[in-house]
């Protein structure tokens, strides 16, 4: 954060919207810091979105590993990482791989703002021993980490999602808007590909439709797709 920091002062670019820059501990204490930052600080109910900055090793391709809630800031993430690594299945797995961060704070317990969860994957053998130390940190590592966050930050303070918490609140009545986490991931690290929830419901149906289907038109020749989506108009219909 740091580093980033002082490419924004550098870069001569001029936030639309406050930063604020969080160095916060005890999180391995049960998520004291950032719990003790969001109860007790006068700027929690202004904050718009979130990047919380993680590690479980010592360096290697930032993954994603966490987004929302809804599915913006994966999709900024998608249109705007140089570096891009991510996929919406390690979401799932934090319910059972013995881990946190503080992300749950900021995104689920005790707020709903809007964030990405980006932690480094590789090294774990390093991580909270003596030898997590800067000789041990992979090459290019926080290279990357920095070019992603910089557009990752010109890029949510130019969001028009970017809301303090009562708008947040007043805009999703009135607006309906969609609450449901995304469907994302990278392909070798060189684009991600992204899609919302309720198409993904269409799009990984369609295999398991095949795959039972597939019997029935080896032991029915003759029958067609036409003919079988007739049949299906005919039932329902009654």
């Amino acid at each position: 954060m740091l580093e980033l920091s002082r490419l924004m002062l550098e870069s001569g670019w001029v936030p639309p919207r406050p930063v604020i820059f969080l160095f916060n501990g005890a999180e391995e204490l049960f998520l004291l810091g950032s719990h003790g930052f969001m109860k007790t600080h006068k700027w929690s109910s202004t904050i718009g979105a979130f990047i919380n900055i993680e590690a479980s090793g010592s360096g290697g391709a930032d993954l994603v590993c966490q987004s929302g809630p809804g599915s913006w800031p994966s999709r900024i993430y998608a249109q705007t990482a140089k570096y891009p690594m991510a996929n919406s299945v390690a979401q799932d797995m934090f319910g059972i791989i013995p881990g946190d961060t503080d992300y749950r704070i900021f995104a689920e317990d005790v707020a709903k703002i809007p964030g990405l969860d980006i932690i480094f994957v590789l090294g774990g053998y390093f991580y909270h021993t003596s030898y997590d130390t800067l000789e041990n940190l992979l090459p290019g590592s926080i290279q990357a980490r920095g070019e992603n966050l910089f557009n990752l930050v010109k890029a949510f303070t130019n969001s028009p999602m970017l809301l303090k918490e009562s708008e947040r609140s007043n805009k999703a009545v009135n607006e309906g808007i969609d609450d449901l986490r995304a469907i994302f991931f990278d392909y070798l690290t060189w684009f991600m590909i992204f899609y919302p929830r309720d198409v993904s419901l269409i799009i990984h149906s369609l295999p398991v439709a095949i795959f039972l289907l597939t019997p029935l038109f080896l032991s029915f020749p003759n029958i067609t797709m036409i003919s079988l989506f007739q049949t299906v108009l005919d039932l329902a219909r009654g």
